[in-house]
Order: C-alpha cells, then structure tokens, then sequence
C-alpha cells in the first residue's frame, strides 16, 4: 500500500487548472491522460484504458455532513467496506489543502466473503457544510503501485469552487467566536481583558507536541510524527487541539466535537486527563513540560505576557516563496493598537458557514487589535470581530520586540 501523506501533500500543491475540467456534484476535477469516465447510480468512476473492467477505479461522491467532519469520515469508511473483512489499514492522516479545506485520509486493504482482495485509498474533504470523497481501489498491489501517479495527478486537480455571501458576513465561528456590529458606524479598541487567576491545581495554556501516527508503504510499516496540541483552562476544562482561550465556548464545542472536549485534575506533579468518548489518560507534569506515555508536550508562550503585551512591524507567511501570491500577503500591526491586513488572515482560517451558506474570511481589513490568553482579537473598522489562537516560543515572552510567532498554527515572521 502507498503512503497516505503522499497524498496528503499533493491535495496541498497549487491547483494548476487548465480549460477542460470535469464536476461530479460539488467537486472539481480533471481525468488524467488515458483514463474515461462512467456515472452510475449517483457515483462518477474513472478507469484506465487498456485494463480489465473494476480491475482499478476512483470513484467520487459526496453528500451534505451534518456531523463532525471525522464521524462523516467514519461512517463513510464503513459503509463503503461493509461485507469485507479489514486486513490492514494505516492511521487516518489529516492535514489542510491550499484552498483552506480539511482532509483527511487512510490506506486499507480489504478481503471480500469469496477471498478475493482489494487495495484502497479514501481521501475525503470537507468543503463547507460538505463531505467530498475521492476512492482509489485496484485489485492487486501490483495495479495500485503502477496506476498511483495518475491517482496522484487526479488529485492535484481535484478541487471545490469556493463561494461568498454577497454582504461578505463573517462566519459564526472558525477559530473562534466572531461578530458583527449591527450599525455601519466604526468601530472603537476592544475593551482590556482583565487577567485569569489561576486557581492551585488547575492549568492555563496551550501545550504543544508531536503524536506518532503509522503509515503502511507497499506494505511496510512506518512510524511518523505529526503536531498535537491540548488547551488547558483554568476552570478544570481541557480541549484536544488549539483554539482561541478568549471567549471559547466550551460548551458548544462539546456539541459539535465531544470527543475533543474534557475535564482535567491535578494531583501532585500528575494530571489526569478525561475525554469524550471514554478517552483518558495521565500526564506527569514537569515544569512547562507534560510527559505523555512517551512523548513530551511544552507549554507555549502567549504574546499578551510580553513586556509590550503588543505586536510591531509587518508579519507574512514563513512558508510564503519569492514570486508567489502568498508572498504578496501580509499583516501589519502597530505598537498603538491598530491593524492592516492584506490577505494573510484568510490564509490561515478555513471556509465557514453561516444560515446554510458558505463563506471564506474577508480578503483584507484594518482597525485595532488585541493580545489576551493566547488569543489575537481582530476588531474591524465596523464592528465585526474575529478570534484567533496565537502563540510563540515560551523564551520568547521575555522579548520587547517579537519577530516571529505562530497564528493558528501558521508561522508568521517579522519582515525585514
């Protein structure tokens, strides 16, 4: 079996469109050179010329999700697998595509009632409101090793047109809470935060560290790390991931992703750690450092505890390539309090809904900004807000000038 984060980086590459594209419902996508295609029963299948009939297939279909994005997932893996038994599968791999959308992605192999065996790849994506999945199946290793390049060609095409509200509404809630002021009047500095006391025993912050995931490549197995984080708070609660503590509604969350939301207990140097879903575990606390069985999770420092509590200068994307339009982005921040985006938040903020309709963040805006629990407020010239989780290195904090720092997991520096 080939390795899921092959294509996992692929569905990140650049979409390169050219002027015939094919739509299978809500999706987007070009068929590659020798291949043809069939719609039956409310499912698209592409094959290759030249090889017998079932014998290698993609096959695309998609439907509206109204559960979490990885229940969807789920679901989907088990009803496209029913009457076969699992011989092997890889970890389920998750990352974001260039457009903003969500992936996620599993090998398997499948054994049917009469012996006979089957290679796949599934790969979904969550376009707003949506699960998109796209299903590579050969019948021997032999056809799934020899087709994967074309597989991989279809999917750097394979793409969602996005689409926009035309008052350009901010969504409900991305990386957290935002809102709109309801007159068209400008808008002034949000009001100071006052701090958090943490009580004895309890814990306040994002902690950052690396899970070990296993990937089966043409049928070896291999260990690989991927970025894991938990957001403790200081009233007992914890969340499996990074999000905006300013304002966070843990409740909500525990609606839409219960698996992701918990309690915690400190009792010496251990907490205990209890998730949806009958999740617990154990932490040993050393520090700003939690040992996880084996692996280590550091406490990240939070801007608003520096010297200035306050950002200076012109940040852009770390990863952002001289000549490509993501270079062209930036942000600009001032010691005052004020903002000007041009174009950066988009890029670290996927598509939302809202009423039904989905909506990318505004391209660009300005008014003032804010710096409170690892949380970069965002108060637009006409009211609406926006809420993003930020963080730098902890030494970091003791900095009166900061030159690079992390917004939503996305690594921002300080332009020269």
């Amino acid at each position: 079996m080939m390795m899921a984060r092959l294509v996992v980086l692929a569905a990140l590459s650049p979409v390169l469109l050219q002027a015939q594209e094919d739509r299978a419902g809500n999706a987007l996508f070009r068929i590659p050179p020798g291949w043809h295609r069939e719609d039956v029963n409310g499912g698209t299948f592409l094959s290759p010329e030249g090889v017998p009939q079932g014998m290698v297939v993609i096959f695309l279909g998609g439907r509206p999700l109204s559960t979490s994005f990885r229940a969807g997932f789920d679901a989907d893996l088990k009803g496209l697998s029913q009457g076969q038994r699992l011989v092997s599968a890889s970890a389920v791999q998750s990352a974001r595509s260039s457009e903003g959308v969500d992936l996620l992605s599993t090998t398997v192999e499948l054994q049917a009632p009469n012996g006979a065996r089957s290679h796949r790849f599934y790969l979904a994506a969550n376009p707003p409101g949506r699960l998109e999945m796209a299903v590579y199946m050969a019948a021997t290793q032999q056809l799934f090793a020899a087709h994967w390049n074309e597989m991989l060609q279809f999917i750097s095409g394979w793409h969602f047109p996005t689409q926009a509200t035309s008052s350009g509404a901010p969504p409900s809630e991305s990386s957290g809470p935002s809102t709109a002021a309801s007159s068209g009047q400008a808008s002034g500095p949000p009001a100071p935060v006052d701090p958090v006391v943490v009580p004895p025993g309890r814990l306040e912050g994002i902690y950052s560290g690396y899970k070990y995931i296993y990937v089966t490549v043409l049928g070896v197995v291999q260990k690989q790390a991927a970025l894991d984080h938990y957001t403790f708070f200081a009233d007992g609660t914890v969340y499996w991931g990074i999000v905006p503590m300013l304002g966070f509604d843990m409740a909500r969350a525990r609606q839409k992703d219960p698996e992701y939301c918990g309690t915690y207990a400190v009792a010496g140097n251990k907490v205990t750690v209890s998730l949806g879903g009958g999740n617990r575990f154990v932490a040993v606390r050393s520090g700003n450092v939690l040992q996880i069985e084996d692996r280590e999770y550091t406490l990240l420092g939070d801007p608003a505890r520096t010297p200035t509590k306050k950002l200076d200068g012109v940040f852009m994307r770390e990863d952002a390539q001289p000549g490509e339009e993501l270079a062209r982005r930036s942000i600009r921040f001032t010691r005052d309090g004020h903002f000007e985006d041009q174009g950066i938040i988009e890029t670290v903020l996927p598509s939302e809904i809202v009423n039904g309709e989905p909506i990318r963040e505004r391209p660009s805006g300005r008014g003032y900004y804010q710096l409170a629990r690892n949380t970069l407020l965002l108060r637009y010239s006409d009211g609406y807000e926006k809420r993003i989780p930020i963080s730098i290195e902890l030494p970091e904090q003791q900095k009166p000038r900061l030159t690079k720092i992390s917004v939503n997991t996305y690594s921002l520096v300080l332009r020269p």
